[in-house]
């Protein structure tokens, strides 16, 4: 969990402060605001440990950014948080690497558990400002820009083999366009966009 934590903060901090890239690709952006057919990906490689983080829109992943009206809808965002956490089929890893997947995690804002989480009966207890800080990112969030994210923590035994990374997401996702990519490796700093006929990331 502290690891994760870590990475965050990392990942977080070189996206803010646009550090500066000894690599050769494209100068890494700033993410785009939410947009339907467009995903966010995010690595920091250190060391044994890889972390990736994934910010999808909800229309891409299930169709919908609403919350689920329906058994059907709520059966959809179900399973589309089961295919994130089945993270071989989302990120195929070289063998050569070593590499495991030792912690995934998938949610999304459209679940009931989300939506609720830290939302319990301490909510009473917060400033005034806060709650209205938590009521007005809920209705930005029905208003149709929900979103799913996961996590995915990876172990190497051989890092300096862990040269690229097949994503997956086009596959699993067919409404998809592109994945704005942005990564922290020994080398440098990259970014760029993924495509379906362009999944293969190299660093």
């Amino acid at each position: 969990m502290q690891k994760r934590i870590m990475a965050s903060i990392c990942i977080g901090l070189f996206i803010g402060t646009g550090a500066t890239s000894h690599a050769v690709e494209t100068t890494p952006r700033q993410m785009d605001a939410h947009e339907h057919g467009h995903g966010e990906l995010m690595m920091v490689h250190e060391g044994n440990n890889v972390m990736i983080e994934l910010n999808l829109p909800g229309f891409d992943v299930v169709g919908f950014e609403h919350t689920p009206e329906t058994e059907k809808q709520e059966n959809a965002v179900i399973e589309a948080i089961a295919k994130l956490r089945n993270a071989p089929e989302i990120f195929t890893l070289k063998e050569k690497a070593q590499c495991r997947f030792v912690e995934v995690r998938a949610s999304s804002s459209l679940t009931r558990e989300d939506a609720d989480h830290d939302h319990d009966d301490k909510q009473d207890e917060k400033p005034e400002e806060e709650k209205h800080d938590v009521a007005s990112h809920k209705q930005h969030e029905d208003e149709g820009h929900a979103e799913f994210r996961a996590e995915y923590h990876i172990h190497c035994e051989a890092p300096e083999h862990f040269r690229s990374l097949d994503v997956g997401l086009f596959r699993a996702f067919p409404s998809l366009e592109e994945i704005d990519y942005q990564i922290l490796v020994p080398e440098g700093q990259y970014g760029g966009e993924l495509e379906a006929d362009k999944t293969l990331l190299r660093f």
